[in-house]
């Protein structure tokens, strides 16, 4: 009896020592935000045929690959050291911007947990941008599926580990992170009149969900 009295004196206090991974945040709407870039780098790709690499950036520095919806609209364009990615407002959407790693048990957990978010991120960027170049090549820039590399390629770039990871969430629609800066702000592209949104894991393709907590989020 005093053996099973301290197990669960133990348990919690383990309990109570553990980050708390939900709460409220705020978020700020960006009605003068113009876009979020990413970048492709030249050499993700270098083990390609050089004349490959060389038609993708030139062809796309000179014809940029675009695709238009209401959510957002997205550009592949050339440079000469890789491919810009560019991501716009939609016609029915504007930018939200929200800072979770204020939160202190959300850094903290990121920062223990920071090599298993980078890894699906890294895994999915380096497949998809090989097979990026080798299927504009052989289609000469008639890519079938532009909207799949908008969302495995182009969304991949314009995102660190954190926001690979993260969505949110409005009318029980998820909205993926577009966007995250040097500091680890995450910008969502969500319908212009949202006024709350629930920030939370996203779930990866392969099943997982690695951040376990959830937000609700008011805009101010």
């Amino acid at each position: 009896m005093f053996g099973v009295a301290l197990m669960s004196v133990v348990i919690f206090v383990w309990m109570q020592s553990q980050p708390s991974l939900n709460g409220e945040l705020t978020a700020e709407t960006l009605s003068d935000y113009q876009l979020a870039i990413g970048s492709v780098g030249k050499s993700d790709v270098e083990d390609l045929p050089n004349e490959v690499i060389v038609y993708v950036l030139e062809d796309l520095q000179q014809n940029p690959a675009r695709l238009t919806s209401g959510l957002m609209e997205t550009e592949f364009s050339g440079t000469p050291t890789g491919i810009e990615v560019r991501v716009y407002e939609g016609k029915q959407t504007a930018f939200f911007r929200v800072a979770p790693r204020k939160n202190k048990d959300f850094a903290d957990w990121v920062t223990k947990n920071s090599q298993a978010l980078g890894k699906p991120r890294t895994k999915e960027y380096a497949a998809t941008v090989k097979r990026f170049f080798a299927e504009y090549d052989e289609t000469q820039g008639d890519l079938p599926d532009l909207a799949g590399y908008r969302d495995s390629l182009g969304l991949t770039a314009t995102v660190s580990r954190v926001g690979f990871n993260m969505v949110a969430i409005v009318g029980g629609k998820s909205y993926r992170c577009v966007f995250e800066d040097d500091k680890q702000r995450l910008y969502f592209l969500l319908p212009r009149k949202t006024r709350q949104f629930e920030l939370e894991g996203r779930k990866l393709d392969n099943g997982e969900t690695l951040f376990p907590g959830h937000y609700n989020v008011k805009v101010e």
